[in-house]
């Protein structure tokens, strides 16, 4: 059989003209989620002639640079008609007229074993390889006819758009929550702040904690990874790539064994622990919905109260400039150690006022953390279909 090369197919980093002081979509590698098809830009900037990939909506960005490859973050722009730039570390895919779908060639690119290809071309310093554009042109792979790979992808996008509608409700409930979080909490609008009594800026009864204050604070740490025993599917080995863009954490790509949690006990997170990077990229916040360990990057609180879950939640995500302020360490990459970190210090509000706003905010959390599984399944359905449906023996 006579296979295609991947770069007679597709369009690779096409050229894309932008024009020097106008502004244009901007999309971050950390803006892309794994499993997610679309991706869409939340801010502009100004073009000056800067280096990055330069997009067309509706083209695939795909990783280049470990481990964001290997884990999978690639993703559709969807920057409503407009070009864009996104980061030097993104590869640019688009479908050629008449010859391959864009839809396509994301889902081909979705494929671990040609996700493994590409990672296989890499090269370059430990921790900062890229892999090699010139190789993946020349993956082979066994293109069907343009009507075929449009069956293909239709099947396929019918459980991305489930997915996406998911997340619009998510991301609704998400904001509805945090909104009221900034009206109650940092503008001071809560329920009678309009009798409510002022001392030294904040209101009457309100008190001056340090995160260590609201539980046990606990710094995760790698398991011996020459010990491949230690690896299996029982516990949430939880990393910074999986808190991004997610209120919880339900799934990681890889686990621990119970002999890889047994070697470190004390390290395993209850569900409902809140969990902070505190290096590298600092500030970002999820909660683990299962239990589960995390590296040695991540800095977890494990409530004594769950009352104070969502609100606690919310604070220490506004905490973001903060962290990264105390982890400098001189480089570019924060550094916040246990011990600075637990004496965070945040202004805590009555407990009659925390009691209220967890009766709110509970129950949209759940709802976010529901949706969330859903998306699960129906990603774990579509990934069953796949490499069924791009290989031809699933027809469509």
């Amino acid at each position: 059989m006579i296979m295609d090369r991947f770069g007679d197919k597709v369009c690779c980093n096409p050229t894309v003209k932008l024009k020097k002081q106008e502004s244009y979509p901007v999309i971050d590698i950390d803006k892309i989620i794994p499993g997610y098809k679309t991706v869409t830009s939340v801010e502009s900037i100004e073009y000056t002639g800067q280096g990055g990939a330069k997009f067309q909506d509706h083209d695939v960005l795909f990783a280049r640079i470990t481990p964001c490859l290997e884990n999978g973050k690639m993703a559709i722009a969807d920057t409503d008609g407009r070009n864009g730039i996104g980061s030097t570390e993104l590869f640019v895919f688009r479908g050629i007229d008449g010859v391959s779908d864009t839809d396509y060639v994301y889902y081909l690119l979705c494929m671990k074993h040609i996700r493994q290809l590409a990672a296989n071309s890499m090269t370059g310093a430990s921790g900062r390889q890229r892999a090699d554009l010139n190789f993946i042109k020349r993956i082979q792979w066994d293109f069907p006819d343009i009507e075929t790979q449009k069956k293909i992808t239709s099947v396929l996008s019918e459980y991305d758009n489930l997915i996406e509608v998911n997340n619009k409700r998510i991301k609704v409930l998400e904001q509805m929550a945090e909104n009221l979080y900034e009206e109650w909490f940092v503008r001071f609008r809560f329920p009678g702040h309009k009798t409510a009594e002022f001392e030294n800026g904040i209101p009457k009864g309100w008190a001056i904690k340090r995160l260590g204050d609201y539980g046990r604070v606990e710094t995760g740490k790698t398991p011996f990874m020459e010990i491949s025993e230690y690896y299996g599917d029982d516990y949430l080995f939880i990393k910074t790539p999986e808190m991004h863009g997610n209120v919880f954490v339900i799934d990681t790509e890889e686990k621990l064994s119970k002999l890889g949690h047994l070697s470190q006990p004390k390290k395993l997170l209850p569900p409902n622990s809140i969990m902070v990077t505190c290096i590298g990229t600092g500030g970002v916040v999820a909660i683990n919905a299962e239990p589960g360990h995390t590296n040695q990057q991540i800095n977890s609180i494990i409530l004594d109260d769950l009352q104070y879950l969502e609100w606690l939640f919310f604070t220490c995500r506004s905490m973001r400039t903060t962290i990264e302020m105390f982890g400098a360490t001189g480089s570019t990459m924060t550094n916040l150690s246990k011990g600075k970190f637990e004496k965070l210090k945040v202004i805590e509000p009555s407990i009659a006022l925390i009691e209220r706003f967890h009766r709110i905010a509970y129950p949209m959390l759940r709802e976010i953390e529901k949706l969330m599984r859903a998306n699960q399944k129906l990603a774990c359905q579509r990934d069953l279909l796949l490499p069924r449906l791009m290989s031809g023996k699933l027809e469509v």
